[in-house]
C-alpha cells in the first residue's frame, strides 16, 4: 500500500487523505440518517474523489509525455508504458474509495426520513450529481487518452514519424488540457457543493431535530 502512494505522487496521497476523511463523515452521515439528510452527498464525494484523482493522473501522464520527448526511440514504448500505469494511481485509489463508500451511503439513504428542505435536496442533488458526470466524462477522456500516450510511445524514428508525432504531441496537449480541467471542475463541483450541502444540512438537521424532538429519541 506504501509502495502504491508513493508510486502515485501527491496527489494519490492527496486522494487517500480525502478518503479517510470522506469515509468517517460517510459512516457519520449513515449513523444520524434519522436526524440529519444530506441529499446528493454521496455524488459530491464521488466527483470531489474522481475529480482529485483524474488531475492527479493527467498531471502523471503531462510528466511522462515531456520525457518521452527527450528518451532514446527505442525507450519510448517502454518508458510512456510505465508512465501511464502508474499515473492511474490516485484514480485508481479513488475508484476504490467510491465502491467502498457506496454502501454506507446505501444505508443512508435507507434511514433518511427525507426532512431536507427543497434548498437543501435542489443544492445537494444538482451540485452532486453534476460533479459526478463531470468526473465520468473525465474517466472517457482519461481512457482515450491512454491509447493515445501509448501510440505515442510507439513512434519511432524517422520522416514521417516526426510528422506523426508533431501531429500526435498537438493532440496529446489539448487532450491532456481538457482532462485537467474536467478533473478539477469536478474536483472543484464537489468540494462546494459538499461543503454547502453540509452547513445548511446540519442547520436543517437541528431544525428538525427540535422540532421532532419527542418522536425520535428512541431513533439514535
Amino acid at each position: 500500500m506504501i509502495a502504491f502512494l508513493l508510486d502515485g505522487g501527491p496527489f494519490t496521497w492527496a486522494v487517500f487523505g480525502l478518503l479517510l476523511c470522506g469515509g468517517f463523515l460517510t459512516l457519520l452521515r449513515a449513523i444520524l440518517a434519522r436526524h440529519v439528510d444530506f441529499p446528493g452527498a454521496g455524488f459530491c464525494l464521488t466527483g470531489l474523489l474522481m475529480g482529485l484523482g483524474l488531475v492527479g493522473t493527467f498531471q502523471g501522464w503531462k510528466l511522462a509525455f515531456l520525457s518521452v520527448g527527450v528518451a532514446e526511440p527505442t525507450m519510448r514504448l517502454e518508458l510512456m508504458q510505465a508512465g501511464v500505469d502508474i499515473a492511474w494511481n490516485p484514480t485508481t485509489l479513488a475508484l476504490i474509495g467510491v465502491v467502498v463508500l457506496a454502501p454506507l451511503h446505501g444505508i443512508a439513504l435507507a434511514r433518511s426520513r427525507n426532512r431536507a428542505t427543497w434548498v437543501v435536496k435542489g443544492l445537494g442533488w444538482s451540485s452532486g450529481v453534476l460533479a459526478a458526470l463531470t468526473a465520468l466524462l473525465g474517466w472517457a477522456v482519461a481512457v482515450w487518452m491512454a491509447g493515445q500516450l501509448i501510440s505515442m510511445g510507439g513512434i519511432t524514428g524517422g520522416d514521417d514519424a516526426a510528422i506523426m508525432a508533431a501531429t500526435h504531441a498537438r493532440i496529446i496537449d489539448i487532450g491532456l488540457m481538457v482532462g485537467v480541467f474536467l478533473g478539477m471542475l469536478a474536483t472543484l463541483l464537489g468540494l462546494g457543493g459538499g461543503s454547502t450541502l453540509l452547513v445548511t444540512g446540519v442547520v436543517s438537521g437541528i431544525r428538525n431535530r427540535k422540532k421532532h424532538l419527542g418522536d425520535d429519541d428512541d431513533d439514535i
